[in-house]
């Protein structure tokens, strides 16, 4: 039977939305080339069945040009040589795209931003819910800035690499839901691109308590959506600040009277502010005088153009 090697939006999708991708990245191929591949949909579609893949659109690598599309099954050519472990394999025939790989893949398919998104979720602690995609799981990280630049040297000349490489100077560690990563990248991304071009903060940084103030915050330890140490800026994103439960809002309260009684200067982001242009422009504004960051006198020509392609590229309203 033939191979059936899973890649582009494919391996982006599985790699979102598998909870068992750090088990899976356990038994990593070591093959360089696309050995046997599967080259028209009648093997592509043997290799998947049984699996929970088997009733998707797919797109799969072939090592060759000319292999025409189905309604099923879209063919990328793929003829580069590529580092070991770029193939990890899900069943006996089939293999999908690592996640460094699928960074690269990523970066020549999707915009800029998206890719840098793409990017953030690889190196974030939470899967998408396969039932209801918005809804963040926790999981370890897929890869690190670091593996994604180590792979991209190895790939010199490989398709796509550039993009990658300029989508990865922007990607940030340790986000914990598309929202933050969202909230992170409109705030962080330079102004050409639509963005504020705040500095970068550490996301989900684990604060510890001084013991003095333990009884007071209830904990030894907590972590911090948005992390500015150097600022002494402390941000927390609130999904929806009027459903929370007594608890939790009782547990937000302590955690920002603990970082102001430690010297930090809290700041909060709602999802109503995130969903509004005009509101998210006066948040990163308030933001960018507690941080006293630089404040720009000169903007691109087109940035409010700009800025509602960057929402519109994040997923989120112009």
């Amino acid at each position: 039977m033939k191979t059936a090697y899973l890649a582009y939006e494919t391996a982006c999708w599985y790699w979102q939305n598998a909870p068992q991708g750090p088990t899976t990245l356990a038994c990593a191929s070591t093959r360089r080339i696309l050995a046997d591949c599967a080259c028209n949909q009648g093997q592509v579609l043997d290799a998947v069945e049984g699996t929970w893949l088997a009733s998707r659109e797919l797109a799969v690598a072939v090592d060759k040009r000319g292999v025409k599309d189905t309604s099923q099954v879209k063919f990328r050519s793929c003829a580069a040589k590529l580092p070991p472990r770029a193939y990890v394999q899900l069943a006996r025939n089939v293999f999908v795209a690592s996640p460094e790989l699928s960074f690269l893949q990523a970066a020549e398919i999707m915009s800029l931003p998206q890719a840098v998104a793409y990017g953030c979720a690889l190196c974030g602690t939470y899967v998408l819910d396969a039932v209801d995609g918005l809804k963040p799981l926790p999981r370890a990280a897929l890869t690190s800035k670091e593996k994604l630049a180590a792979f991209l040297d190895k790939c010199q000349g490989v398709r796509g690499v550039k993009n990658a490489r300029r989508a990865l100077q922007y990607v940030l560690e340790r986000s914990a839901s598309p929202r933050e990563t969202q909230v992170a990248l409109l705030l962080t991304l330079p102004l050409a691109l639509g963005g504020y071009a705040l500095p970068a903060p550490q996301l989900n940084f684990r604060v510890m308590v001084p013991p003095e103030l333990r009884v007071l915050a209830q904990r030894r330890d907590f972590y911090v959506d948005f992390f500015w140490e150097e600022a002494g800026v402390a941000g927390e994103y609130d999904s929806d600040a009027f459903h929370l439960e007594s608890r939790e809002r009782f547990m937000d309260q302590t955690k920002r009277t603990a970082l102001e009684s430690m010297g930090y200067v809290t700041f909060g982001i709602t999802n109503l502010q995130v969903s509004s242009l005009v509101s998210m422009d006066a948040t990163a504004e308030e933001l960018r005088k507690r941080l006293k960051a630089r404040k720009y006198s000169r903007f691109p020509a087109n940035y409010e153009e700009k800025k509602r392609w960057l929402r519109g590229e994040l997923g989120l309203p112009c």
